[in-house]
């Protein structure tokens, strides 16, 4: 039985070779590869269809750094939109989405936020969040250092498979500057936090300020967040 992190990663690559090749995506090519990665159909239980939308969200990751690294931001940034505009969209939220706050960052606006980071050679970067990696896959390249950290344990897996040899914490974003204590600390940090759910106490509207504080607390004196 392949684990859901590896039936995942697998089909991400599939999709991310369509991806790099300008070939169409629809649900179609979502199911296909998760049939061929996973072994089996979402009818069988090999997957859900959740996970073929992970799995869309990590071949982003993959693939974006290739299609837009040689471009500007703002050819990269509407490369990005439209790209997302053509790709299929999941709907329906599940229980483990709501309760780990996953709601992953777009591209475009990802791509935004990592030009603005104004990245340099001597930074080392923390995504304290990191979901499937997008903010991460278009910041590594740019950074002495890369560390990550996604408390849900899948996403957690897939990040140590795409980026190899990166550190992957697996805490409690709004805790992360007691239990990183002692470790490298960041000289920025890029964050798109859980802004409605806590994860010691349930809904709470003031969960992005605990992450933001949290981040604030880790970062290197004269960092940036």
């Amino acid at each position: 039985t392949i684990s859901r992190s590896s039936a995942i990663l697998g089909a991400a690559r599939t999709l991310a070779a369509k991806l790099l090749l300008a070939i169409p995506i629809d649900r179609a090519a979502l199911t296909q590869a998760m049939i061929e990665s996973a072994g089996g159909s979402d009818a069988a239980g090999a997957w859900n269809q959740r996970e073929s939308f992970e799995a869309l969200e990590v071949a982003l990751s993959i693939a974006i750094p290739e299609l837009v690294g040689r471009m500007d931001a703002g050819a990269a940034i509407a490369t990005l939109e439209a790209l997302a505009k053509d790709l299929p969209t999941h709907t329906v939220r599940s229980e483990d989405q709501i309760a780990f706050q996953q709601f992953s960052t777009p591209p475009a606006l990802a791509c935004l936020a990592v030009n603005l980071a104004r990245l340099g050679s001597e930074d080392v970067f923390l995504e304290p969040s990191a979901g499937t990696g997008i903010i991460a896959s278009l910041a590594k390249g740019a950074v002495k250092q890369c560390l990550l950290n996604e408390l849900e344990p899948t996403r957690a897996e897939l990040l140590e498979g795409l980026f190899p040899g990166a550190p992957v914490f697996r805490h409690d974003g709004a805790k992360i500057a007691a239990m990183l204590s002692g470790t490298a600390r960041p000289s920025v940090i890029l964050m798109n936090p859980p802004f409605s759910v806590s994860q010691s106490r349930g809904e709470d509207q003031n969960t992005a300020a605990r992450h933001l504080r949290a981040a604030l607390d880790h970062l290197l004196p004269g960092g940036r967040v």
